[in-house]
C-alpha cells in the first residue's frame, strides 16, 4: 500500500488535490455510438456507406413492425371458416382454439339442412353408420352433426378448423 506524501512546502500542502497520491478525475459514462460517430472522420465513401446502413436498418425495422402489426390484426379479426349454428342453442363448449361443440334442441335433419344451405365452401358430406353427418370444406374445416341419445338428447355440432390460419374461437 502506498503511503501518503508529506509535503514540506505550505502551498502544496494547502492544495487538497496535491495531498492525494492519485488525482481524482471526474467520472463520465463511456461514449455512446452517436458520440463516437460524431468524433469520427469518415471519407466520402464511408459516410455514404454509413447513411445507407442507417436507412437500411430503419427500413427493415419499420417493415418488421408493420408485418407484426398485420399478423396480429389478421389473427385478432379472423373468423372461423365455418358458420355457427345459432337456433335453439343450449350450450357452446370450447374444446380447443380451433374446435367447438354446439348443443341445440333442433333435430339432426334441421341442422343438416341448415348447413347444406349456409356452409360456404362445402365440398362433400358423409353419413356414418351411427347417423352422424360430416361436412367437409375446401379450407380443411369440418362440421360433424351427431344425433343425441336418451341420456343427452340434444343434437351435437362439432366444428373444427385451423386456428393458425383462421384465428381461434374468441368465445368462452
Amino acid at each position: 500500500m502506498r503511503e501518503r506524501q508529506q509535503f514540506k512546502e505550505p502551498e502544496l500542502a494547502a492544495n487538497p488535490a496535491m495531498r492525494r497520491p492519485f488525482p481524482i478525475v471526474e467520472s463520465r459514462h463511456p461514449p455512446t455510438w452517436r458520440e463516437c460517430q460524431a468524433d469520427a472522420v469518415l471519407s466520402p465513401t464511408g459516410e455514404i456507406a454509413m447513411r445507407i446502413a442507417q436507412r437500411w436498418a430503419a427500413t427493415v425495422g419499420l417493415g418488421l413492425v408493420a408485418s407484426c402489426a398485420i399478423m396480429y390484426a389478421t389473427c385478432a379479426n379472423a373468423t372461423p371458416p365455418v358458420s355457427f349454428y345459432s337456433a335453439n342453442v343450449t350450450a357452446i363448449d370450447r374444446v380447443s382454439e380451433g374446435s367447438v361443440v354446439i348443443t341445440t334442441k333442433d333435430s339432426i335433419a334441421t341442422v343438416c339442412e341448415w348447413y347444406r344451405k349456409n356452409l360456404r365452401d362445402r365440398t362433400g358430406e358423409k353419413m356414418t353408420a351411427d347417423g352422424a353427418h360430416i361436412f367437409y370444406t375446401h379450407s380443411g374445416a369440418t362440421v360433424d352433426v351427431e344425433p343425441g341419445n336418451r341420456f343427452d338428447p340434444g343434437t351435437k355440432i362439432g366444428l373444427v378448423w385451423d386456428p393458425k390460419k383462421f384465428g381461434p374461437y374468441s368465445g368462452k
